[in-house]
């Protein structure tokens, strides 16, 4: 873990699935890691509607897919944010463009970007997703295969590992250009992945994702485990001091992604039916619990 003046970077960070899709549908609604796959979501409440409802605006913008943009990657067309009584009850915003570059994304879009009180943006980023090489501009080509000390991978497989270095360098590049609109405002960023990739991290050299059950030792550290950090404002600090030491006294807690719902409730104070304060690192009822696959 690590702890700066404005972040609180977790070590513990898990997400129940390996694939996009799946992922957001924790992510966006109540569904729980332990809840049995077979039951639908029309089951679980959309967690941007619970936002809507509390009188929130609510923006969604993601550089991987639109309501009618978009690769085969991850996603399907039937994508389930996509229908309209579902989109108009979750969002006041969303993107109609995707660009080839999460930074000219952000560019692009950071004029809407909600910065009035009881606001809640969501964003969605290509980040270091598979092709790495693809991930980021000739500017930010900083890591070459030479850079990559490593005897038992041949040249290709050096640069694949140099190119995702680049990747996480333009990320970290990218998420500045977000944290920068909020500084002056009074703001919290949740940032995390919604997966990992394999890139030759363990001894068994895997490369990429094997979507499926596969959870060995090796592809949960590398695909599952997930960075995951709570960045807040100085303004947001200096009015909300008692949320802000709960941020920090949560750092050695583990995080299910699909928690992450009831942690955002919390830190906009919102209470209703189906929160579930067990569910909150923050919370003083937190209960950890096994995250199922």
């Amino acid at each position: 873990e690590l702890v700066s003046n404005n972040l609180t970077c977790y070590s513990n960070a898990i997400s129940p699935t390996n694939g996009t899709d799946f992922a957001m549908r924790f992510i966006f609604t109540l569904k729980g890691c332990e809840t049995n796959d077979s039951i639908g979501l029309r089951s679980f409440v959309p967690m941007p509607a619970v936002f809507k409802r509390a009188n929130y605006k609510v923006a969604y913008f993601d550089n991987q897919y639109t309501r009618s943009l978009g690769g085969s990657l991850d996603y399907s067309c039937g994508y389930f944010l996509n229908p309209s009584y579902i989109n108009d009850n979750c969002f006041d915003f969303r993107n109609n463009e995707i660009y080839k570059y999460d930074g000219d994304f952000i560019d692009r879009y950071c004029a809407d970007l909600l910065k009035e009180p009881k606001s809640f943006n969501i964003i969605h980023l290509k980040g270091q997703h598979f092709d790495a090489a693809l991930r980021f501009p000739d500017s930010f080509a900083v890591f070459k295969k030479e850079n990559i000390k490593r005897a038992d991978l041949t040249d290709k497989e050096r640069q694949r590992v140099a190119d995702y270095d680049n990747a996480t360098l333009y990320n970290d590049y990218v998420l500045s250009k977000i944290l920068n609109e909020f500084r002056e405002k009074s703001a919290v960023i949740v940032y995390l992945s919604d997966h990992g990739e394999h890139i030759y991290d363990g001894g068994k050299q895997y490369y990429g994702r094997g979507f499926g059950t596969k959870h060995e030792e090796e592809t949960i550290k590398a695909v599952y485990e997930v960075p995951f950090m709570i960045w807040c404002s100085d303004s947001f600090i200096n009015k909300n001091p008692s949320t802000y030491q709960k941020i920090r006294e949560a750092i050695k807690r583990p995080i299910c992604t699909a928690d992450l719902p009831y942690l955002l409730f919390d830190i906009a104070e919102i209470e209703f039916n189906h929160q579930d304060k067990t569910k909150s690192i923050i919370n003083s009822e937190f209960k950890p619990h096994d995250v199922i696959f």
